[in-house]
């Protein structure tokens, strides 16, 4: 029982940085079977309908810009050139639109990495004096503070479960918005459909930059509910009635992690400017 009670304090003001390792990944490195199954998808099907819709704007395109001649032969020579040349930047970007991605999720590796290697404070060790009362302190006494650190101690565990579906999201949702690539970069040619594509953009990078801003809450998370605010035990004093004084901040620390976490995606659309 000693050591749940320590467990489930240290749990509080705790969380393993190193489980959000994986948001430094790749989307090839994170899950290959994924990443195979959206590229073949992307090629064989998205690719196809991309070309028809870059076929379909460059029509459109010249019908357009026709009404713009109006009989002189060299000012039509020079749009008829500039929207050919329109269109082969269209198809060589949507040709490697998965390196467009590549290179978003790039930028928002970099910072992920960056942040990961910025030291928080350090978090999960008890205060002065509380392993010693939990040791001495009787089975009644035990039993008291397991029904007192229930409550934050569930919080706490739902919040870092949701850190670690929001990582596995994160990607699924990558890989999902992946198989579409070069279709919304297709639309990017047209005045009528481009702010379809750069809300797609918008919408990837957004996805990529909450790694980094997830990885920012928990930092933050250590930052906020250092050990140190809680306040040690005093000599004359029980531990039922140290945790009865602090039990606000018991239940602070899980509900601002929980916070934080769910401020991360408003976070990285704002980053975007989504």
């Amino acid at each position: 029982m000693d050591d749940l009670i320590k467990d489930m304090l240290s749990a509080l003001f705790g969380f393993d940085t190193a489980k959000l390792g994986e948001l430094q990944k790749s989307l090839s490195d994170y899950n290959t079977t994924a990443y195979d199954l959206v590229t073949n998808l992307h090629a064989s099907a998205v690719v196809p309908v991309s070309s028809v819709v870059i076929a379909i704007i460059l029509v459109l395109e010249l019908a357009r810009n026709a009404t713009h001649i109006e009989g002189d032969q060299q000012m039509g020579v020079k749009i008829i050139a500039g929207t050919m040349f329109k269109s082969a930047l269209l198809i060589i970007a949507a040709q490697n639109s998965t390196m467009i991605l590549d290179a978003i999720n790039e930028v928002s590796s970099a910072i992920i990495t960056g942040l990961g290697a910025v030291d928080a404070p350090s978090a999960g060790s008890l205060p002065e004096g509380v392993a010693d009362e939990i040791s001495n302190a009787g089975n009644v006494d035990k039993a008291g503070v397991l029904m007192l650190l229930i409550i934050p101690f569930l919080i706490a565990l739902a919040a870092k479960l949701v850190v670690q579906v929001m990582v596995i999201f994160r990607f699924a949702e990558l890989y999902a918005l992946s198989a579409f690539a070069s279709l919304p970069i297709a639309l990017l040619g047209h005045p009528d459909t481009k702010s379809m594509g750069v809300g797609y953009l918008q919408r990837y990078a957004s996805v990529g930059f909450q790694g980094a801003t997830l990885m920012l809450a928990v930092k933050l998370y250590a930052a906020l509910t250092e050990v140190s605010d809680i306040s040690g035990l005093a000599d004359d004093q029980s531990l039922s009635s140290w945790i009865v004084g602090n039990y606000v901040n018991l239940l602070l620390a899980p509900i601002t992690l929980m916070i934080l976490v769910g401020a991360s995606g408003r976070i990285a659309k704002a980053v975007v400017g989504q």
